[in-house]
């Protein structure tokens, strides 16, 4: 399903994706998997996960949670990964995702790949390493592409001022 990164014009077609993998103490009883996306035309942050069992074939029904703010998501994190036991951070930046499909959790589960991974952290704590996951999530709002006809465009927008850099083709 996935094509590996090559030079060629997939650079250019790229997706962010932060996963966030949270497991019990002893990784005996369940994990829990979040995929998080910004979605720049509706100008949401768009969250799917599942928690499984790992001791048994259990597996939860999917989840989902969509909000316009950073601090929404965070105080949703808060709510669901539980500190004590720590969670992994890993961002994802995908050139073969094709946004028409449907892009639930199946999805993103099928899609992981270390061959796409931009930045990794193990073992953080929320309470500790908030800035990591505000930084993480900054950069999936913030950091975007257009195409315009035969020019790709890359914007960087840090809330007073967009940049946009012309990148060539060749």
């Amino acid at each position: 399903m996935t094509t590996e990164y090559t030079e060629s014009e997939l650079q250019f077609n790229s997706k962010l994706v932060l996963h966030l993998s949270e497991n019990d103490s002893d990784n005996t009883r369940w994990s829990t998997d979040y995929f998080i996306t910004y979605n720049h035309v509706t100008c949401m942050y768009e969250l799917v996960g599942r928690r499984k069992s790992t001791s048994s074939d259990e597996n939860y029904p999917p989840f989902a949670f969509t909000c316009s703010k950073m601090t929404h998501l965070i105080e949703f994190l808060d709510l669901c990964i539980y500190d004590e036991y720590g969670f992994s951070l890993t961002l994802y930046n995908y050139n073969n995702i094709d946004e028409t499909e449907d892009l639930g959790y199946e999805f993103y589960e099928a899609l992981l790949d270390e061959n796409y991974i931009m930045v990794e952290y193990c073992s953080l704590k929320l309470r500790d390493d908030r800035s990591i996951l505000r930084q993480s999530l900054s950069t999936l709002k913030h950091m975007y592409k257009y195409k315009y006809e035969d020019d790709y465009s890359v914007v960087v927008s840090d809330n007073s001022s967009v940049k946009q850099l012309e990148l060539s083709k060749s």
